[in-house]
């Protein structure tokens, strides 16, 4: 981390149209909290973010607790971090296929697709394929829903709070 930190602060630069807001840090903040558009965009962030943390999180214990013949623990944590990288692959994906489709569609893809997953892992079936492809199905999903997410925000918000917001 320190060779990066030191390779960035020396050689990127920032963008040419970027300008710095020179309002202070609290009014910023309160102006974004003000707009509907930050509660909105929080409460989608809280269903993709949270769900991927939760889902995360709980998969090993999901996986050890239904299927303790089929599953370790090493096992289940080599799962989750599976889940992971499928999330943090689908992120970038869900924000191009946002721009290019449009966030609102694929934020309700992503969204309809994991409680259709959800429901199928609800059903406990057999460990195996259909439980692999499942949640890896449900992490890109979660990951893409982020990307929408994000790529929705600089489209609606005021181009002086996109960051707060």
């Amino acid at each position: 981390m320190v060779v990066v930190a030191v390779v960035v602060w020396f050689f990127m630069r920032e963008s040419p149209a970027w300008t710095p807001n020179p309002q202070p840090l609290l009014p910023r903040i309160t102006g974004a909290l003000k707009l509907p558009l930050t509660w909105q965009m929080s409460f989608l962030n809280a269903i993709v973010f949270g769900g991927f943390v939760a889902f995360s999180t709980y998969l090993p214990k999901y996986l050890t607790t239904i299927y303790p013949e089929q599953v370790d623990q090493i096992g289940a944590g080599s799962r989750m971090g599976s889940f992971v990288i499928a999330a943090v692959i689908a992120r970038p994906i869900g924000g191009v296929l946002a721009d290019r489709l449009g966030p609102k569609l694929i934020a309700s893809i992503s969204r309809g697709a994991v409680a259709v997953l959800a429901w199928v892992v609800s059903l406990q079936p057999p460990e195996g394929i259909v439980t692999g492809v499942t949640f890896l199905a449900m992490a890109a999903a979660l990951g893409a829903g982020m990307g929408a997410v994000f790529g929705w925000v600089p489209r609606l918000a005021p181009p002086d709070k996109v960051g707060s917001v």
